[in-house]
């Protein structure tokens, strides 16, 4: 497999016993990276990376100028030994590794649990909205449904209520005919008894008079032919 260019750049360091300084470990690392390294660097290591310790400036009595605090911390770089090397090409730099390695897993870890979070609360507010316009959908379709049952309800009320009022209007129109019927019979059978009343009267009536005066007649017969013998 190919090597890449850092690992000849690494070995010539280590043949040559030369400790990158921070300015080269940023412009090969990168920023975020190589302060990731800054940071899980063990102290013993530190100072052969120029980390520590710190320069200490003049004093706060003397002036400094407004342009000199935009430059860069000047990093000393500390004598070197075998020994100083092999814990930078080796231990050194595999507990870095690993240090860099934990606090990525990490950080890594805390990325995807925040991203899942997020994720999990979109998810809920998607959820909620889709609720809501199922909600909205089912209540829509519920008063359809209401209106729909309802003017249902009407039409079978108006006709159900028409079908009663003709059997009604039938059924009274029987008893009226039948009322008038039997009035008919009974006017008829009072007007019959009153006729004959009236003409048994007139007849009795008559023919008492007739007989009155049929004797009354006769009365005066019977008187003129005795004057007459």
């Amino acid at each position: 497999m190919e090597k890449s260019d850092h690992y000849y750049i690494r070995k010539e360091r280590m043949k040559n016993l030369i400790v990158p300084t921070i300015s080269e470990a940023r412009r090969e690392l990168g920023p975020a990276l190589a302060h990731a390294l800054f940071q899980e660097c063990p102290d013993p290591l530190k100072p052969f990376m120029g980390l520590t310790p710190l320069l200490k400036g003049a004093g706060d009595d003397l002036w400094i100028s407004p342009s000199d605090t935009i430059i860069g911390k000047v990093c000393l770089k500390p004598p070197l030994t075998s020994k100083h090397i092999k814990a930078l090409t080796h231990e050194g730099i595999l507990m870095i590794g690993r240090d860099i390695e934990a606090k990525f897993r990490n950080e890594a870890e805390l990325s995807k649990k925040k991203a899942l979070a997020e994720q999990e609360e979109m998810l809920l507010f998607m959820a909620e909205l889709e609720k809501r316009k199922a909600v909205i959908a089912v209540c829509k379709e519920m008063r359809e449904r209401c209106e729909e049952e309802k003017e249902n309800m009407r039409i079978e009320f108006e006709k159900k209520l028409q079908q009663e009022l003709n059997h009604l209007e039938k059924v009274l129109r029987q008893k009226y005919e039948e009322l008038m019927r039997l009035q008919k019979i009974h006017l008829e059978k009072e007007w019959r008894e009153k006729l004959e009343s009236a003409v048994s009267e007139t007849v009795a009536r008559l023919t008492k008079q007739f007989l009155q005066d049929l004797a009354d007649q006769e009365k005066q017969l019977l008187k003129k032919f005795s004057i007459e013998m």
